[in-house]
């Protein structure tokens, strides 16, 4: 799938353990909440998370050597992942306060996760040289995956727990066609149509009672439970070009794509957890744009640019946490435009020395945190970075001193929940409790850091 140019939120099948945390994501120690109780003091609590991956992948491709107009590729794939998560929530005090025995742990919340994912893929393609300028390649894959999750929580002062279990499979087939002429020897254009399939998943939580019990409930609805694949249809064309007898490199490419079950962030009926959850459809056009100019042997100037128009193509009610979106509202998650300027310069010294230096800067336009901006989303403002490093290299070592966000900007980057969370909660007229599920996760700041690299030659 071409997600460099959707605007959408991975799924993420483990629901939130720590629906009340206001740290940042970035943060790296234990995060806080506020907890209180209905008759009692205020408590700060803290959120251990924890998580452990392994992935094993294996991909074996046979590439022909013809000395023909046919050429093929053939190859088969498997990537087997499981991650175990758990996520601990401590509130020291409180069982003092309940009137436990001396010694009682604090831990008054604990989510434990499993998660088993499992893909296989057989793909191959098959090109024809037409003519010496002109060729023309048509490629498939099949592939089927299969998801396996669970999830225990437990409350130990109230002796509640859950254990929820549940797995997802599919497979599918994807085609793929492409053409390009090259022109002269400086000048070639393409043209690109693709599929693009993004495998579902399942949010893990109980799932509700049905009619469901008086009072709070933290629950799935049985449509909530299952996050359906997303599909696309990608169509590109594009030109490549050199100028200047290769000094300049300049291309371009225009493309189209057509999104179907698009995945997007979201929270529960019952409870707000956060989830995946599954809109309606999509569509994502733009261009980019990338240039290369070696203006000497010693200076080099590199340039990017890109602007990408996604929105909902069909209304989609409920998409925002209930709230309807509309067609033709902006999807989140993604800049619509950003560009990259590079300069760099290196300079021969004597003994064999290498002396460079880099000069790079970024720029990002806003950036929707909820589609349309539905629901109390916001538009989190564009903002610009630069960056400096200035090597020194011998042979297989190099050595840099670099400057990353070099003018300190600062900027946010993304959010949690919004802010329509932050509210006091009317415990009594008196003394209301805030709550505090809200946060802003800002840019990292002004790093400045050396580097020494060694390459052996094995």
């Amino acid at each position: 799938m071409s997600g460099r140019r959707l605007s959408s939120i991975p799924a993420a099948p483990i629901a939130c353990s720590a629906c009340a945390s206001t740290a940042s994501a970035d943060w790296p120690g234990p995060q806080i909440s506020s907890v209180a109780s209905s008759s009692g003091p205020t408590f700060a609590a803290y959120v251990l998370d924890k998580s452990e991956e392994k992935t094993f992948n294996q991909e074996i491709r046979l590439v022909s050597k013809l000395d023909s107009r046919w050429n093929w590729i053939a190859g088969a794939y498997y990537n087997h992942f499981d991650l175990h998560s758990s996520s601990a929530e401590h509130t020291p005090g409180i069982p003092e306060w309940y009137g436990f025995p001396t010694g009682t742990s604090d831990l008054e919340y604990l989510a434990v996760g499993d998660q088993t994912y499992d893909e296989s893929a057989l793909f191959g393609e098959l090109g024809f040289r037409l003519t010496d300028a002109w060729q023309v390649t048509v490629g498939t894959r099949y592939f089927r995956f299969k998801v396996d999750s669970h999830l225990t929580t437990t409350l130990p002062f109230v002796d509640f727990a859950t254990d929820d279990r549940a797995s997802t499979d599919d497979d599918n087939t994807i085609f793929k066609f492409n053409t390009s002429y090259r022109i002269n020897d400086d000048l070639m254009t393409y043209l690109t149509v693709s599929e693009g399939y993004r495998a579902g998943g399942i949010n893990v939580g109980s799932v509700c009672q049905n009619p469901l019990p008086p009072g709070q409930n933290v629950c799935l609805t049985p449509d909530e439970v299952l996050i359906k694949p997303d599909t696309t249809t990608n169509y590109e064309v594009g030109l490549r070009s050199t100028w200047l007898d290769g000094a300049l490199l300049f291309n371009v490419a225009l493309y189209y794509i057509d999104w179907n079950d698009v995945q997007v962030l979201g929270n529960s009926k019952n409870g707000g957890i956060p989830i995946t959850v599954n809109g309606s459809s999509a569509e994502s056009k733009g261009i980019e744009l990338t240039t290369t100019w070696n203006i000497t042997d010693q200076i080099q100037v590199a340039a990017s640019y890109s602007y990408n128009d996604a929105k909902l193509s069909a209304d989609a009610p409920g998409l925002v946490d209930g709230v309807d979106a509309l067609k033709g509202d902006r999807l989140a998650g993604s800049p619509q435009q950003q560009g990259t300027l590079l300069f760099g310069w290196t300079r021969p010294l004597t003994g064999g020395y290498t002396l460079s230096a880099d000069y790079s800067m970024t720029a990002v336009s806003d950036v929707y945190t909820k589609v349309g901006l539905q629901n109390s989303g916001e538009a989190l403002p564009g903002y610009a970075i630069h960056g400096l490093s200035l090597g020194l290299s011998s042979g297989p070592w190099s050595a840099h001193l670099y400057a990353v966000n070099l003018f300190n900007k600062y900027a946010i980057t993304s959010v949690r929940r919004d802010r329509s969370y932050i509210y006091l909660i009317e415990r009594d007229s008196l003394d209301p409790i805030p709550s505090r599920t809200y946060f802003q996760s800002p840019l990292r700041p002004r790093t400045i850091g050396l580097e020494f690299n060694y390459r052996f030659d094995l």
